[in-house]
């Protein structure tokens, strides 16, 4: 797998198989399906990640932060300040109820 992290904060914020081409530019990087244009890289890096190191838990956007340079093997950290969309729609779906 590939991931692209944010070098600010290390957060894993998307995952591609692997083979995918990736082109990181001065101003924004391109995948095959879309174009990321809050990402460069300059703020960005793309890491490639054996199957076998993936998080245990389901990998989401933002959900992880990952360290390569603490260990040999890949080091995933859930994000504290991340929150389950559905829990978000759950709340909402709630409130609009009331």
């Amino acid at each position: 797998m590939l991931t692209i992290i944010d070098k600010n904060n290390t957060l894993s914020k998307y995952i591609f198989p692997d083979g995918t081409k990736i082109i990181m530019e001065d101003n924004r990087i391109v995948t095959p399906r879309f174009i990321i244009g809050d990402m460069n890289k300059n703020n960005s890096e793309i890491i490639t990640i054996p199957d076998e190191d993936m998080p245990d838990e389901k990998w989401e956007g933002c959900k992880f932060t990952f360290d390569k340079k603490k260990t040999k093997k890949a080091q995933w950290v859930k994000n504290p300040k991340w929150t389950d969309q559905k829990d978000i729609k759950d709340d909402v779906d709630r409130d609009i109820r009331i």
